[in-house]
């Protein structure tokens, strides 16, 4: 799956988030990231999230906020702690410089 395949999830502020659930990112194959943009400009804020290893962003899901002030992201096959696939919920916080 490519980039975009977890979808692109528009937040309240003009801003999306383009969730990648295999694409290979920063060395590591099939561990997928998540990636906020800018709506105007069309680009990347901030740094990606990206997976620790293989399938960390299997499955997961973008939840904006009403005033997109912040987007939760949903791992729930992320490994955590030596586990494998404990799952992860981020409370991630939107800043357009």
């Amino acid at each position: 799956m490519g980039f975009g395949s977890g979808g692109v999830i528009p937040l309240g502020n003009n801003n999306y988030v383009i969730a990648t659930r295999l694409v290979n990112e920063d060395g590591m194959a099939y561990a997928g990231t998540t990636r906020l943009m800018n709506g105007t400009t069309g680009a990347a804020i901030g740094a990606a999230i990206f997976g620790m290893v293989a399938d960390d962003m299997n499955f997961a899901r973008v939840i904006q906020s009403t005033n997109g002030d912040y987007f939760i992201l949903i791992q729930p096959s992320a490994d955590r702690d030596g586990q494998v696939s404990a799952g992860r919920v981020s409370l991630v916080s939107v800043e357009v410089p």
